[in-house]
């Protein structure tokens, strides 16, 4: 898509962090980034993925973090809470690792991937690794005692 974007006429991409909104009279007037520029704008449409108040929870352990290597997002946070929004987080994490001779598959339903994956980034032209089936399982009131 960036290549596509790069083409079109008065589009100018800019990759930075937004750090505050610029309001005036209770109207959004534009961002201002993590390096101190203002962008100002008619319109700003927020796409905060998951960076957003970004955290790891490696065991009981909490780390703010973005991405690898790439830090959270806290300041547009502090200004979305501050003008009465409400704030949530969806869970976008790694599951937890099982030993697979610990699992009876015969009590699961099998999902299948696609006889032929199809990759999620157009960089990517065939998917080359061996694909394994998900295994659908639900918890019940024993395991929630549990957790």
């Amino acid at each position: 898509m960036q290549k596509t974007i790069s083409k079109i006429d008065n589009i100018a991409v800019i990759i930075a962090s937004v750090d505050d909104l610029k309001i005036e009279n209770n109207e959004v007037k534009g961002v201002q980034l993590d390096d101190e520029r203002v962008l100002f704008s008619s319109q700003v449409i927020l796409t905060t993925g998951t960076f957003l108040s970004g955290i790891i929870h490696i065991g009981s352990k909490k780390i703010p973090a973005g991405r690898v290597c790439e830090a959270p997002s806290y300041g547009i946070t502090n200004r979305l809470k501050s003008a009465g929004l409400s704030l949530g987080r969806l869970k976008t994490g790694t599951p937890a690792r099982i030993r697979k001779s610990s699992i009876d598959f015969s009590k699961l339903t099998e999902q299948a991937g696609d006889h032929v994956p199809r990759p999620f980034s157009e960089m990517t032209q065939a998917v080359k690794v061996s694909q394994i089936s998900c295994f659908i399982t639900r918890t019940n009131e024993e395991t929630h005692k549990i957790i």
